[in-house]
């Protein structure tokens, strides 16, 4: 199987990326596929902050945006699914 992307976006902060994204994995993981959500919001990651929180939660990563293509790739290698919750966007 080829690896899925799924990212989970909108303009505005505080739309529910962030639950969405935790859902969305969550739920790909309960039915058996492998599952990465990766938090892409560098001034704001609240589902790395999250996951500290929880004890059973280690299904997301935080990469490092300068270096984001090859950390992408080398999860491709692992999962089935990988899941963006991306930053919002304001336009100014």
């Amino acid at each position: 199987m080829e690896t899925k992307i799924i990212a989970v976006s909108q303009s505005k902060g505080g739309s529910g990326k962030t639950t969405t994204s935790i859902n969305i994995t969550g739920a790909l993981i309960e039915k058996g596929y492998k599952a990465v959500l990766v938090d892409l919001d560098i001034n704001k990651p609240d589902a790395t902050r999250w996951a500290k929180k929880s004890d059973s939660i280690d299904f997301v990563r935080n990469i490092d945006v300068h270096n984001m293509f090859d950390e992408i790739l080398e999860l491709k290698n692992e999962y089935d699914f990988i899941i963006f919750d991306c930053p919002p966007n304001y336009i100014e």
